[in-house]
Parts: C-alpha cells; sequence; structure tokens
C-alpha cells in the first residue's frame, strides 16, 4: 500500500518484499486448517445457465505460466468463494456462542427482540470474528478477524442433474420445480482450506464456538 500506483517510478517494484512474518506473530495469529473430502457431487453456483441447465457452477479465470517468463491465462479453475464458506460459518458460530451462553429458541421467555439481539451481526461472536458493516447510517462498522483464501480446483469432472416435483393432481410437474443444474464431481479430491484468525483480545467463548464450527464441518 505504501507504493505508488506509477509502475514507472520502480521498475523493480516486484522484487521488493513489503510483507513481514512479524504482524501475524505480534497480533496473535492463529492458522487453521480444513482438509475435507466431497462425498460426491456439490456446487457452488455462478448464477447463470448455459445451454444445457439452468445452474452452473462459478468457474475462475486465473494466471498462471510465469515459469516461463509469460503469463498464461486458464479458465478450467472451478471456484470454492472464501465468502460463501465464511457465511456458513458465521452461521453455525452464532448457533455455538448461543448455546455455549444457553440461549435457545424455544425460550418462551425471550420476545422477537430479544432474539434478534443474539441473530447474525448482532452476535457478539460473529461480529467479532467476521466483522459488521454497522447499522443504516455506517456507525457501529468493524473490521473482521477472519482470512479465508479463496480455493481454486481443476482436477474434477461435472455432472448434469436433473430436479422436477410432481404435482399429485394433476400428474405432471409443478411449475417453477422443473429444472436441471451442473454440479461438481469432487470425489477422492481433498480440498485444503486455510483460515487465519487473530486471536488478540479473543473471548475464550467466541473461539470455542469457532473451534466446534469447524469441527462440525469435519464431522460432516
Amino acid at each position: 500500500l505504501l507504493k505508488s500506483s506509477n509502475l514507472e517510478e520502480s521498475k523493480n517494484w516486484y522484487k521488493e518484499e513489503f510483507c513481514k512474518g512479524t504482524v501475524i506473530e505480534n497480533d496473535n495469529w492463529v492458522k487453521y486448517e480444513l482438509t475435507l473430502e466431497p462425498e460426491d457431487f456439490f456446487l457452488f453456483g455462478s448464477g447463470f445457465g448455459d445451454e444445457e441447465a439452468d445452474m452452473t457452477p462459478v468457474k475462475e479465470t486465473i494466471v498462471t505460466g510465469w515459469e516461463i517468463g509469460k503469463a498464461e491465462l486458464k479458465e478450467v479453475y472451478y471456484l470454492v468463494p472464501a465468502t460463501s464458506i465464511k457465511g456458513a460459518i458465521a452461521h453455525r458460530v452464532a448457533f455455538h456462542y448461543n448455546r455455549k451462553k444457553k440461549r435457545f429458541a424455544d425460550d418462551k421467555t425471550m420476545t422477537v427482540n430479544d432474539r434478534n439481539q443474539y441473530l447474525g451481526k448482532n452476535n457478539k461472536a460473529v461480529k467479532l470474528l467476521f466483522g459488521s458493516e454497522g447499522d443504516e447510517k455506517g456507525k457501529g462498522k468493524l473490521r473482521g478477524n477472519v482470512i479465508l483464501s479463496d480455493l481454486f480446483i481443476n482436477n474434477v469432472s461435472e455432472k448434469l442433474l436433473n430436479h422436477v416435483a410432481i404435482d399429485r393432481f394433476t400428474g405432471g410437474a409443478i411449475k417453477g420445480a422443473l429444472f436441471s443444474e451442473k454440479t461438481v464431481y469432487g470425489g477422492g479430491n481433498e480440498l485444503k482450506i486455510k483460515i487465519l484468525v487473530k486471536m488478540k483480545d479473543m473471548d475464550d467463548d467466541v473461539v470455542i464456538a469457532f473451534e466446534q464450527t469447524l469441527d462440525d464441518i469435519c464431522k460432516g
């Protein structure tokens, strides 16, 4: 960030080292690594269809080939977005933190407003780990303390799955329920998800909720 956007100011900018490990060490960052193996099919949707399916997996173009001194673009990589992983983890972290604090949905003494204090960005564990965009006016913004990287995989194959729901009165397909999706078959592949968590001044119960969430993922 200290460098100018004008690359002519330093033609050897790419040879300089700006990133040092001391920042991570001083802030007590902890590295977690999830190694997962899909049972069969999975899908992180692109939001678009193609000529074969209504829903397709998201792919990403990445830069490769620097070994020969020239960059190449490849589009065959399937993307497992960090934002999708983070969203799933945040949702489960809220569950475990509320369980730890003995806050349950069927508690008759709590009103709807009471429950809303412990959900989403209002959940203390979610806010401390993943940050918050604040209120409608932007007040209360908080930077998150969890860093995940996108995951790229290319040694997988696609499988077209068709879906339909039958109307038991007409015997035909229910409107809107007939669709196809192109999934990714990842059986036999290991997906390594690396996570960095800044533990400085972190509440112990928040850490426990986070680690219990990762344990849930490992158990399927």
